[in-house]
């Protein structure tokens, strides 16, 4: 099935406001980013992948092995709106969002953030850049 970016943002916003909690991927229940990413992807039946167990907290592998397994790596340069981005906190890949088109220019990224408790959408400004490992298509994204 071919899915457009625009519907990948779309069902990407429609989880902002959705619970923190490690491990989960239900919109407007609870989730984390993975279970974000996961559960964007399964809505537009990109994936019928469930959520792996996996650690709270980064091990440097993990998180970075499975996008590789799952989604398309691309050049971080070449970042769109519908795209995945993972990021490092520290020194291991430990966070993932979806990019989208900010509202006031240029890309957002929407994301389950735990500081705040929620899905969340803010400017994807230079320091979450500055934080940005690698990015990914998710496998049947078509450009419009």
């Amino acid at each position: 099935m071919n899915v457009a970016r625009a519907d990948v943002v779309r069902a990407a916003r429609g989880w902002i406001g959705t619970r923190w909690q490690h491990q989960a991927a239900r919109r407007g229940v609870a989730c984390d980013c993975v279970g974000l990413v996961l559960g964007v992807a399964r809505e537009l039946q990109l994936t019928d992948l469930t959520l792996p167990v996996y650690q709270r907290t980064a091990d440097g592998v993990t998180l970075l092995a499975m996008a590789c397994h799952h989604m398309h790596r691309i050049d971080r340069a070449r970042l769109r709106p519908g795209d995945v981005a993972l990021f490092r906190f520290e020194a291991y890949p430990a966070h993932m969002g979806i990019v989208a088109d900010y509202l006031h220019g240029g890309l957002s990224l929407v994301h389950a953030s735990a500081p705040a408790r929620a899905v969340v959408e803010h400017a994807l400004d230079a320091v979450w850049r500055d934080r940005m490992i690698a990015a990914f298509c998710l496998p049947g994204l078509v450009d419009e």
